[in-house]
């Protein structure tokens, strides 16, 4: 099984010979089909055993009575988990009792399947909790009488993490310089800002662009032995320019730049070789990186600095960037390159490859480059680079472990890449670092890019609608909401706010308007290094009224230059917020030092109040992160895991939110105070909600959304065969839990508790209504539909401490909000009857994102639209 073997039950029998014990295969997110669980006899004695029972509803947590006479275990009954009791001197059979609570064998079992029971000592009753109540149920014919009990529980919790800001005004300057490069004369570096070339001279420089390529996007440059050209390579799927090139431009920006490769495709990673008349680069064919992050298909390639053919020189198969070490040592003739496996080497013409070393960490390893001499090597690993000496070359391939060489920065790397002269430079954010290897102090160099932050100009007024503003429960009849640049300037009931001349205004009579949705567990399909600024993740949230998201766990830093284009207005989609990369176990800190300068870098480097805790180390190490986050004034959010008991550690010690599901279904009121009591946001995320099978599987088999012509507008194909077909699976209705997890997540919101919305990214824009119409539940069982809305726009704003900003119709906040054609207070589905959407003031149509305020323009057409048969587009 995916999660191994457990062994529950405490079935010794009363002669001390003989051990009743399950031997359970958990199978987490799926329903229970045949024997999982198998309930064996051990013989202490001879140790010989045999299975006594199997069953396929499962046979799991045997007790034996003290008498001997009798074996209860836990099985399913269809969709319910009951207890059976067993004569063991006949084998007769029978159910004591059809409902308790619901098995943990489709979630991790970390605190066993069942709760514990016991048998009363003179073997007539059994006694068990569930239901929330003590219950002692007779083994002759199952009467339950239940045990009362109370008690008063006084419990110490750590102080709300809670820091309300403003979100930046003016300039928007960079979060991010990606992949910067030292010159070989160490006056100049190259980097990627905003998806532009930019370089700056060294010391005080002002960055400048070296090009103004539109609409292809810049990264990777590559200085030339003699400093004079940057290499560098652009992408775009937009139709003008598909694809990507390899080019070269005067690091002086005296001419035009030059392309030197001649068929489009993806290329990343160019270097020049030592004698500056070829290049090496990784390509990969367009669709394969339109359709798929294109590792798989990457070739190694070389062409001539002067442009032409390039010719491959063999498939990566892992080898990512390519760099030289000409020395007396190493051949200068040969290619090294970072690899899974270690550092690798290849002649030119793709022959001789050659491991010189592996490197072992408590992470896998990112990157490995060695130093122009030979002698020394890097390694990034989880964000932390080390510096190692290279061993010599060996017959048996040397492993390096990580633990032994030395860190060179508190803070962390995002990148790094070595200089001229064995100087160490690396960068975090917009902060570029250099060491000569003789220091022991690194030279920080700010690099610092900023472009205009747009505003629409004028006002626009949404006129006739029911306005659910999120302040109580209020909702404005035929309300006029006046809207002036990007912010709420009025809002009441029509004839009853100040219209400002020249306003335009928009006639919504019978529609009904709240607050933009945020997703506040958003998972973006990002391409990561080179950017894909025309990708469909942003465009299908924003279509579908998301205008804002947290990622809660990038798989990189990236995201946060995602981030730069979307506030200069060159990233079409919602408000992108996120926590970055997640600190997670292996981290392994050892001092609250250690956690407080790792989590700096979040704070000071990419300028982010979020940070996710990855189920870091043991208590004392995340209670490490809790006081850190306290100090710097993060809001950090956690990682659940199935572990209901780091769950509620989570909410004790102080965090400020908690993914994922509870794993135990039902919750009663000790659970739900503590979560209301706290103030944690818990964001159940459903559609792969633990204990279960999927929400998602769910509404994928009654939606029919594979054919829903707004989804194939805003998501590619190959994204919606791979979502919505070949990994599904079909399951009765009794069977999914989501529904009781959704009555816990009611309960904790009518005490007051904050609920998240969170799609898991499982479908870009329309899984958040998914995500709000399971929370809703069936039933009565479910949230309220104003709840829900609540949980999807103010308590989302204020998870992330925005609740100033974004998340309610009120005056002085921006204008993030969706006009629908129904209201959703009478049907929660009525949540994608989207007519407008409007973020920072600005308003689209809902179906095709075409602008029509400040400014009417037409919808974007993407590249998986020109792709399609003529008679499916």
């Amino acid at each position: 099984g995916a999660y191994g073997a457990h062994i529950t039950g405490n079935g010794l029998a009363p002669d001390g010979k003989t051990v009743y014990y399950a031997a359970v295969t958990p199978r987490p997110y799926r329903s229970i089909n045949g024997a999982l669980a198998r309930i064996i006899r051990h013989d202490l004695a001879t140790s010989n055993e045999d299975v006594l029972i199997a069953r396929a509803g499962n046979a799991f947590k045997p007790v034996v009575s003290p008498d001997g006479r009798w074996l209860v275990y836990g099985s399913r009954f269809e969709s319910q988990t009951g207890l059976r009791v067993r004569e063991l001197a006949t084998g007769e059979e029978r159910w004591l009792i059809r409902q308790v609570s619901r098995d943990e064998l489709e979630s991790r079992a970390s605190c066993d399947i069942l709760p514990n029971y016991v048998f009363t000592p003179d073997g007539q009753d059994l006694l068990i909790a569930y239901g929330g109540k003590i219950h002692r149920l007779h083994v002759a014919d199952g009467h339950d009488t239940i045990i009362p009990f109370t008690a008063k529980v006084s419990l110490e919790v750590g102080a709300k993490l809670d820091f309300p800001i403003k979100l930046e005004r003016g300039a928007v300057r960079a979060r991010i310089a990606q992949q910067p490069v030292l010159s070989p004369d160490g006056r100049r570096i190259a980097f990627t800002a905003f998806a532009e070339l930019y370089v700056m001279d060294l010391p005080g420089g002002t960055p400048r662009r070296l090009t103004n390529a539109k609409p292809a996007r810049e990264f990777h440059p590559a200085w030339s032995p003699d400093g004079e050209w940057l290499a560098f390579v652009t992408w775009t799927s937009s139709e003008a320019n598909e694809g990507g090139h390899i080019w070269k431009v005067r690091a002086d920006g005296a001419s035009a730049p030059q392309r030197l490769s001649r068929l489009p495709a993806f290329y990343r990673d160019p270097v020049w070789n030592p004698d500056g008349q070829q290049l090496v680069a990784l390509r990969a064919p367009r669709q394969a990186r339109l359709e798929s992050d294109a590792t798989a298909e990457l070739e190694i390639i070389s062409l001539p600095a002067s442009g032409g053919d390039a010719t491959v020189i063999t498939t990566a198969r892992g080898l990512n960037r390519p760099h030289f070490a000409p020395d007396a040592t190493h051949d200068p003739t040969r290619l090294y390159f970072s690899s899974p496996q270690g550092l690798v080497s290849l002649k030119w013409d793709g022959s001789d490859r050659r491991t010189h070393f592996r490197v072992a960490g408590k992470a896998p390893i990112d990157e490995i480059q060695i130093s122009p001499d030979g002698n020394k090597a890097l390694a990034l690993s989880v964000n932390q680079l080390y510096l190692f000496d290279a061993p010599p070359a060996s017959s048996n391939t040397p492993v390096i472990n990580l633990a032994k060489a030395t860190k060179l920065t508190t803070v962390g790397a995002d990148t790094f890449a070595w200089a001229k002269g064995n100087r160490i430079t690396w960068a975090v954010g917009a902060t570029f670092y250099r060491l000569p290897l003789a220091d022991k102090s690194a030279e920080a160099i700010a690099l610092n890019v900023e472009k205009p932050r747009p505003t629409p100009v004028g006002s626009i007024v949404l006129r006739g609608a029911r306005a659910i503003t999120m302040v109580g429960n209020e909702a404005i009849t035929d309300a006029d909401i006046v809207i002036t640049g990007n912010r709420i300037a009025a809002i009441g009931k029509r004839g009853t706010v100040k219209t400002p001349p020249n306003s335009r205004i928009l006639n919504v009579r019978g529609k009904t308007i709240i607050p933009g949705l945020i997703d506040l567990h958003a998972h973006w399909d990002i391409s990561r290094s080179v950017l894909d600024v025309e990708g469909y993740n942003f465009p299908a949230n924003l279509a579908y009224g998301v205008t804002s998201g947290r990622d809660p766990q990038s798989f990189s830093h990236d995201v946060f230059a995602y981030r730069d284009l979307e506030e200069a207005g060159e990233q079409s989609g919602p408000r992108i917020f996120s926590t970055g990369q997640g600190v997670f176990t292996t981290t392994d800190f050892q001092s609250y030092e250690e956690a407080r300068d790792t989590l700096r870098r979040y704070q000071q480097h990419y300028r982010t109040n979020l940070i996710k805790s990855y189920q870091v180390g043991n208590r004392q190490q995340r209670q490490w992160v809790v006081q850190a986050c306290r100090e710097l004034q993060l809001m950090p959010t956690t990682e659940g895991g199935g572990e209901m008991k780091l769950d509620l550690t989570h909410a004790i010690d102080g965090f400020s939110g908690n993914e994922h599901s509870l794993p135990v279904g039902a919750i009663y009121d000790d659970v739900v105070q503590l979560f209301a009591r706290t103030g944690i946001t818990y964001t159940p995320t459903l559609q792969v909600a633990f204990g279960g099978p999927f929400a998602l599987y769910s509404f994928v088999a009654s939606e029919n959304a594979y054919l829903d012509a707004k989804l194939r507008r805003f998501t590619p194909q190959s994204v919606l065969y791979d979502r919505l077909t070949q990994r599904m699976m079909w399951f009765r209705e009794e069977e999914y839990t989501f529904p009781v997890i959704a009555a816990g997540a009611s309960k904790i919101a009518q005490a007051g508790g904050r609920i998240g919305v969170g799609s898991h990214g499982e479908l870009q824009g329309m899984g958040l209504h998914w995500e709000m119409w399971a929370l809703a539940g069936k039933g009565a069982n479910g949230m309220r539909n104003h709840d829900v809305l609540r949980a999807a726009t103010l308590s989302g704003a204020e998870a992330i401490g925005l609740g100033q900003e974004l998340g309610s119709l009120v005056v002085g906040k921006l204008a993030d909000l969706i006009v629908l054609d129904r209201d959703p207070l009478v049907n929660i589905r009525h949540t994608n009857t989207i007519r407008y959407v409007m973020k920072n003031g600005e308003l689209y149509e809902g179906d095709t994102l075409k602008p029509i305020w400040p400014q009417t323009l037409a919808a974007p057409v993407f590249w998986w639209q020109r792709d399609l048969p003529v008679n499916t587009r």
